[in-house]
């Protein structure tokens, strides 16, 4: 799928399997983004420092959601957003999640939550998945991208 990397303000690289980098004029404006071309949806993925430990979102995550929210709506107020929850290939640490599927799951439930009590996206509009360690956005090869993979990307997609 396509991926667009935000970032809240460090510039790193794009994921090693997805095609060649173009400014990031279509679908957000924000400093540190970098999108990938698809043809059919476009993939927003958050690269470090979303979350503290587990799945609780920072004050910063909130913002930069909030301003991706309305930079989306104002390019198409009819989009369908998927929230998906990613980890790194380590086992979780928090002892209410068994395994990185769970954990994949309460970061994307986070986001949708936030979504939500903030009227982001209507309810009809967002779905929630969790891709564990299995699809990480970066290659868990360093520490530096395990990082990054504790994160949620949007699939956004055109109704």
């Amino acid at each position: 799928p396509a991926s667009t990397i935000i970032s809240s303000g460090a510039t790193s690289a794009p994921p090693a399997s997805t095609g060649t980098t173009t400014p990031a004029s279509k679908l957000v404006d924000l400093a540190g983004v970098v999108t990938h071309a698809g043809e059919q949806e476009e993939t927003l993925t958050f690269e470090n420092g979303l979350f503290f430990r587990g799945s609780r979102l920072k004050p910063e995550a909130r913002r930069l959601l909030t301003e991706v929210a309305h930079q989306l709506r104002k390019q198409n107020g009819n989009l369908r957003v998927q929230v998906i929850g990613h980890t790194d290939n380590s086992l979780p640490r928090h002892a209410r999640l068994s395994d990185n599927v769970s954990l994949g799951m309460s970061r994307a439930l986070a986001v949708f939550n936030y979504f939500r009590q903030q009227n982001l996206f209507p309810a009809e509009a967002i779905s929630v998945s969790s891709s564990g360690d299995t699809d990480p956005p970066f290659a868990n090869t360093t520490y530096e991208n395990r990082l990054k993979n504790q994160t949620v990307s949007l699939r956004i997609v055109n109704r």
